[in-house]
Formats: structure tokens, C-alpha cells, sequence
């Protein structure tokens, strides 16, 4: 009974895990997508740093990546809001 229990806990808690993972798959393809049609302005700007926040927990150098990138596109546009923003 005792390992009933623990194996019905340990499968929900494997089901439950996932969910999030598929969520964040989805706002990244989004914001991915967003990039690519994004012109060299704020809002490109603004989707790096997005994809650097959403790729915080998942890979390290993909956000670093990301944020170099806002960071080097805000310096160009020189906008001191833009250059507030970036996460490094």
C-alpha cells in the first residue's frame, strides 16, 4: 500500500512538472517568431530581453546571448530606457 501510494505521487508530480515546460516551449517559439519580424528599433530590443528572461531557467547561455544582444541593439539606438532593460 505504502508503495502504492509513493508511486501514484511520484507519477503525478512527473505529469504535473511537464505542464510548464510545454507553456514556456510556446512563448519562446512566440517570441522567436516575434524576432525575426521584428526591424532593428525598440521592440527588438525589447523580444531579446523577453527570450533572455524566458530562457533564464533553461539554458544559461542562450540568455546571456539574448541579453548581450538587446544590450549591444540598445547601445546603437542609444535610448536610455532601452539601455535600462537589458539583463546582464
Amino acid at each position: 500500500m505504502f508503495l502504492l501510494k509513493r508511486n501514484v505521487k511520484i507519477c503525478l508530480f512527473l505529469c504535473l512538472s511537464g505542464i510548464g515546460l510545454f507553456g514556456q516551449n510556446a512563448t519562446i517559439i512566440q517570441l522567436q517568431n516575434k524576432l525575426e519580424r521584428a526591424g532593428l528599433d525598440t521592440a527588438k530590443v525589447n523580444v531579446l530581453n523577453d527570450l533572455a528572461w524566458e530562457f533564464r531557467r533553461i539554458d544559461f547561455e542562450q540568455t546571456y546571448d539574448y541579453a548581450c544582444q538587446a544590450n549591444e541593439l540598445s547601445k546603437t539606438l542609444i535610448t536610455k530606457r532601452a539601455l535600462l532593460r537589458p539583463i546582464i
